[in-house]
C-alpha cells in the first residue's frame, strides 16, 4: 500500500470526505484541485474562486476540510475560515499562501495546517496527519422532508407533493435556514449576515421582498414566514 492509499484508507468511511478548495487565482485553485484529487481520489471536492460562493454551499453541506488561500480580495482566507466554522465548527482549516509570515496568524486562528505555495502531494499528504478535527464518517442527510415539504440540500431545490416551487437561490437559503432553526425567530441582522453575508443596513427592502416571495412558494405546503413583533422571522404552520 502507497502513502496516498494509507491516507486515503484513514479518511474513507460511509460518505466521502466533503472538501473545499478556495482561491481567487484561477491557475493556483486548478492545481490545488489537481493535487489534492491525485492524494484523495475519492473525496467530493468542490472549487471556488469567490469566497462568498464557497460559504453558499458550507450552508447546505457539511465541510470537512476547507483548503483556502489567505491572500485574496474581498473576504480574505481568514475571515473565510471564521464563517466556515461558525457554520461547521469541526471544518478543519487548512490555510494556503505564498507568503510565510502568515503562518503565526493561521496558528491563532486555530488552523490544522499552513501550507507554503507550490502546493504539492507531499504538502497535502501532511496536512491530512495533521488534521485537528477527526472526520465524520456518518451521512449527511441531503433530504429533508416535512409534511407536504421536501428540500434536497445538494440540488438545492423545494417541492410541494414532488412539485419543484422554483426557490432562487437565496430563497432556498433563507428556507434552509428557517428549518434548520425550527420554533427560533430569525431577526433580520442575522439573515443578511448567514445568507447574504453582509452586515444589515437601513433598508430592509431586499430582505422583505425575498420573505413575501417565499411565503408566495410556499402557500401550499402548510407551512409560511410569519413575522414575530420584536424578534423577527419564523416558519410555522398554517392553520
Amino acid at each position: 500500500m502507497d502513502k496516498y492509499s494509507s491516507v486515503a484508507e484513514n479518511l474513507s468511511g460511509s460518505s466521502p470526505v466533503n472538501i473545499i478548495a478556495v482561491d481567487d487565482e484561477i491557475l493556483a485553485l486548478n492545481g490545488m484541485e489537481r493535487v489534492i484529487k491525485n492524494v484523495l481520489p475519492d473525496c467530493s471536492l468542490a472549487c471556488f474562486d469567490r469566497a462568498v460562493d464557497s460559504l453558499d454551499y458550507a450552508k447546505t453541506a457539511r465541510i470537512d476540510i476547507a483548503f483556502l488561500d489567505i491572500n485574496m480580495s474581498g473576504t480574505d482566507g481568514l475571515t473565510l475560515a471564521k464563517h466556515l466554522v461558525e457554520i461547521h465548527s469541526k471544518t478543519n482549516i487548512i490555510y494556503v499562501t505564498g507568503y510565510a509570515h502568515y503562518a503565526l496568524d493561521s496558528i491563532k486562528a486555530h488552523a490544522s495546517d499552513f501550507l507554503i505555495k507550490p502546493i504539492t502531494e507531499e504538502k497535502v499528504l501532511s496536512a491530512m496527519e495533521q488534521l485537528r478535527h477527526p472526520i465524520d464518517r456518518s451521512e449527511v442527510p441531503h433530504i429533508i422532508t416535512k409534511g407536504r415539504l421536501t428540500l434536497d440540500i445538494v440540488s438545492s431545490q423545494a417541492f410541494i407533493n414532488g412539485m419543484d416551487i422554483l426557490l432562487t437561490q437565496k430563497e432556498f437559503a433563507l428556507l434552509l435556514m428557517f428549518i434548520q432553526n425550527e420554533y427560533k425567530a430569525l431577526n433580520a441582522k442575522y439573515l443578511y449576515e448567514n445568507v447574504w453575508n453582509k452586515s444589515i443596513n437601513d433598508d430592509n427592502t431586499t430582505l422583505k421582498k425575498h420573505i413575501s416571495n417565499l411565503r408566495e412558494k410556499l402557500k401550499d405546503s402548510g407551512y409560511s414566514v410569519s413575522v414575530i413583533r420584536g424578534e423577527g422571522y419564523r416558519l410555522e404552520i398554517v392553520k
